[in-house]
């Protein structure tokens, strides 16, 4: 189980790109933060039984940037990604919805992004394969490289619609997440 929440003050638009992220990945559930601390918010996520949260965070005034947590791994790895173009469900504009089954990458990707890409398909518990190999999968999370930027998307099916919701990467801070691979 993964939990989902948002900064203490968010604003709408974070509220609904958290509840966008949930809703699109499995084993996800939303938490309202409110004015719960870190500490009551570990516990309350180990109630869930939950070892993984990620957190939505503001920068002048939209969802800014994503902090990763998973204590499931010793020591606990955490990664903090920086956002830039973030699209909610409802700007994609499509219908359709639905839960991730796969990540998905292009052939040919830097080490950054390919790096980035296995951290977040195990960080969701997710399969990442080619996007040549997954014709099955009926929605997928799509990661790719526009211009030295990561972008990631639900995409459905692979490689044909985003479907949102979708984000640009514009850096990655790898904190402890590169000792706990």
């Amino acid at each position: 189980m993964i939990v989902v929440t948002t900064c203490r003050r968010p604003t709408q638009r974070i509220r609904s790109f958290a509840k966008d992220l949930a809703n699109s990945h499995p084993s996800t559930i939303l938490l309202t933060r409110g004015k719960t601390g870190l500490v009551e918010l570990a516990a309350a996520a180990r109630n869930l039984k939950s070892n993984r949260i990620a957190t939505v965070s503001r920068w002048m005034g939209g969802p800014g940037r994503i902090e990763f947590l998973n204590s499931h791994t010793d020591p606990p790895s955490q990664l903090i990604v920086y956002l830039k173009d973030v699209r909610l469900r409802r700007e994609h504009g499509k219908c359709r919805t639905g839960k991730a089954e796969i990540v998905t990458t292009p052939e040919t990707l830097r080490s950054e992004t390919y790096k980035f890409a296995g951290w977040y398909s195990n960080f969701f518990g997710l399969e990442l394969l080619d996007i040549g190999l997954s014709r099955r999968s009926r929605v997928s999370i799509h990661i790719s490289e526009d211009s030295n930027l990561i972008r990631v998307a639900l995409i459905s099916p692979p490689s044909e619609t985003e479907i949102g919701p979708s984000f640009t990467i514009s850096r990655i801070d790898w904190g402890k997440a590169e000792t706990a691979r």
